[in-house]
């Protein structure tokens, strides 16, 4: 994937700029594409219903977490 940096909108100094918001957004969204691209292509999904991470030796601290979050919401 190509990324062309619009550079005149990048250096453009007004916050607010409206000639070059369509290219900032152009940019941005290609980035976006980039790192879901990226994702996707690595890191593996699957179809498992447990949450990774939270086995038998983290689910005690889970549950802990969840009882003081609980306290601190009351």
């Amino acid at each position: 994937m190509k990324l062309s940096i619009p550079m005149q909108a990048i250096n453009c100094s007004d916050l607010l700029c409206k000639v070059h918001r369509k290219d900032i957004n152009a940019y941005y969204n290609t980035i976006i594409h980039a790192c879901v691209t990226a994702t996707s292509m690595s890191i593996p999904t699957t179809r498992n219903k447990y949450l990774a991470g939270w086995n038998d030796q983290a689910r005690p601290f889970k549950d802990q977490a969840i009882f003081w979050h609980h306290i601190w919401v009351e």
